[in-house]
């Protein structure tokens, strides 16, 4: 039977990136918002989701410089985890496990001065037909 763990996001970075030692590499934490829109009784309503990213070895290289505020791109796979905490109750989580992480703009002082980064070439198709 096929499975598929496939996740692709964009939305802005909660934080900055946190980048520390792992098993001789790196790696890296972030938190990504991303926002949705829907009609609820004649009104539009926005809903936020957080995305907890990890990422490790040359992943972390190409986005080392994400900061608050920063459109990112991630593309990566479901990792559920469980643990106990210190009340003894059993807990879950869920992350992102990022295979491919870029800051696709680099936000300054405000969205105006906003700064586009070269997009990956892997995130460009030429044979787009329009």
């Amino acid at each position: 039977m096929l499975s598929l763990n496939k996740v692709l996001i964009t939305g802005h970075a909660g934080k900055d990136i946190e980048v520390s030692p792992h098993n001789g590499g790196l790696c890296a934490n972030l938190s990504v918002a991303t926002t949705n829109s829907y009609q609820k009784n004649g009104e539009w309503v926005k809903e936020t989701d957080w995305h907890n990213i990890v990422a490790f070895g040359k992943t972390v290289e190409w986005a080392q410089k994400i900061k608050k505020g920063d459109t990112v791109y991630v593309e990566g796979r479901l990792k559920t985890f469980f643990w106990i905490d210190q009340q003894g109750v059993d807990r879950k989580g869920t992350q992102i496990i990022a295979e491919k992480l870029y800051a696709l703009c680099t936000k300054k002082n405000d969205a105006a001065n906003s700064v586009p980064n070269s997009i990956p070439s892997e995130l460009v198709h030429e044979d787009v037909p329009f």
